[in-house]
């Protein structure tokens, strides 16, 4: 007959919901009986069948060599035959039972390999190595592919959906309704008016007494003090270096802690925040408005005229020998002229390079 089930536990792979584990459980269960359902039942017949009839037969013999010995041969041969069907069934049953171990056996190999190709964990198994053989088998196992699942294509179903009634309100449009009045009696109350009387114009002379007028004048004004200060002589025990500067197209006095600048007809002179000018790098220095100024100052701050003269000052110093830039040096005066001497008997011309 036909095992139960399997004998052997097997789980479900990772990951994999319980239901999909008992379709694939039932699918291999189906499998191992297709496979063992017609080979288990004819060996369990067979054997208890034989078993039945060579017990029959040697009974049956037995029972009349004893009858016929004690001068009762038909029944003597009766009964052997009845203890022989006994004993033969019982024989050819417990044959039957060792085929039917033989069964599960074959059947638990059926239904592991079937779980197994599906993924599933078997106790003692890992998925990615292949199972050993049996040692208690002499034969190695066939692997039988599981079949492929059957689709069923259900035919599309025609479902009939009742809905409850519906209340539908309907709006009537708008109406026009025209309602006739009885005509009004209306009282209007008008304010009060007031009547303004023109009286021709009258002449009003008044005497006034004579008044006395008093002119102030205004004060004088005074000019403002300058806002500039009145720059100092310079007294030096030699004639400054001027030399010319590219960037600011003028020449600048270098080694003296002044700012002098000559622009080839007179000096200027930067002192309290102001620029002040002259025929003498020495003074008098005479206070410059900004509508006068050359215009590097209107371009350039003192700032950036101070750059100008340490940058080409820094290339005189470098090689005063190969010194290929433009020069001036104005004669050695020891103090201003006085106001009464021209520029003629106190100046004296300088000499220019380059």
């Amino acid at each position: 007959m036909l095992p139960p089930g399997p004998s052997v536990s097997v789980m479900p792979a990772k990951g994999k919901s319980f239901e999909q584990f008992q379709s694939e459980d039932a699918t291999c269960r189906q499998w191992a009986e297709r496979q063992l359902a017609q080979p288990v039942n004819e060996t369990y017949q067979k054997s208890t069948a034989t078993g039945a009839a060579v017990g029959t037969v040697a009974g049956a013999g037995a029972g009349a060599l004893l009858g016929a010995a004690s001068g009762h041969a038909g029944p003597g041969a009766a009964i052997g035959a009845g203890m022989g069907l006994l004993f033969g069934s019982a024989i050819g049953s417990d044959a039957g039972a060792i085929s039917a171990g033989e069964a599960q056996r074959r059947y638990d190999n059926a239904y592991v390999q079937c779980m197994y190709s599906y993924g599933n964990q078997i106790p003692g198994q890992r998925y990615a190595a292949p199972p050993p053989p049996p040692v208690a088998e002499p034969a190695p196992v066939a692997v039988v592919q599981p079949p492929p699942p059957v689709v069923v294509q259900q035919p599309p179903r025609t479902v009939m959906v009742q809905e409850p009634p519906r209340t539908v309100i309907v709006q009537p449009p708008p109406q026009t309704i025209i309602v006739e009045r009885p005509p009004q009696t209306v009282i209007v109350e008008r304010p009060p008016r007031t009547v303004i009387v023109e009286e021709p114009p009258r002449t009003v002379i008044v005497e006034r007494p004579p008044q006395t007028i008093v002119v102030q004048k205004p004060a004088p004004a005074i000019a403002p003090a300058p806002a500039y200060q009145v720059a100092p002589e310079i007294y030096l025990e030699a004639a400054p270096q001027f030399l010319y500067a590219p960037d600011l197209g003028m020449y600048v006095a270098v080694g003296v802690p002044y700012d002098l600048v000559y622009n080839g007809r007179e000096y200027f002179y930067f002192y309290g925040g102001s620029w002040y000018r002259s025929a003498y790098y020495t003074g008098p220095w005479a206070f410059t408005p900004r509508s006068a100024y050359p215009p590097a100052f209107a371009r350039y701050k003192v700032e950036h005229i101070r750059r100008f003269k340490e940058a080409e000052y820094k290339r005189y110093l470098h090689d005063k020998r190969k010194y290929q830039g433009r020069m001036h040096r104005p004669e050695y005066r020891s103090r201003a002229p006085k106001p009464n001497q021209g520029p003629g008997q106190a100046h004296e011309h300088g000499r220019e390079h380059g």
